[in-house]
């Protein structure tokens, strides 16, 4: 707890018990996104495509319940990306590289997590217009700084959609 000096660490606690319920790997990506912990991809293979979203139920002057804590599922990603990565670009979050440990194929492309009106329509799509330059997996991105564009910017949801900005 960071309002506590005296304050080490501590398991979070999941009082709903959601942790036994959303199933998360190791060798995941992590990233924090609207205010949750978004974790993706891992082994075992049951989790190689699964994300999901941990939030924080009290705040940090909570001294009782700070580390309390609830997962929810997040859409499962198109590709395994174990050693993945992900990255919060301009509001929308990225998962990139990767391999498939089943198939043994790794990957230079991206997805990007879509929110629907309900969680239920959420969904992981892949963004056309990103490749990097090889296949990569335990890597990690970071977002830069916006740059200037000349004329006026592309929408933000284009960056997400089939005919958006580079396709």
């Amino acid at each position: 707890n960071p309002v506590r000096e005296d304050d080490g660490w501590r398991l979070i606690q999941c009082p709903d018990h959601s942790d036994a319920a959303v199933p998360v790997g190791s060798s995941s990506c992590a990233a924090a996104y609207r205010g949750e912990l978004v974790v993706a991809s891992g082994r075992p293979a049951q989790v190689a495509t699964a994300s999901a979203a941990l939030r924080f139920l009290a705040d940090a002057s909570d001294v009782e319940h700070w580390h309390h804590a609830a997962w929810r599922r997040l859409p499962d990603l198109a590709h395994a990306r174990v050693g993945g990565a992900l990255v919060e670009v301009e509001g929308k979050l990225y998962a990139t590289g990767g391999v498939d440990e089943r198939s043994g194929e790794f990957f230079n492309d991206a997805e990007c997590l879509v929110q629907g009106v309900s969680p239920e329509e959420a969904s992981w799509r892949p963004v056309p217009w990103f490749k990097m330059p090889r296949a990569l997996h335990a890597h990690t991105c970071i977002a830069l700084p916006t740059l200037a564009y000349r004329g006026s910017p592309p929408d933000i949801e284009d960056f997400c959609t089939p005919n958006g900005v580079g396709t």
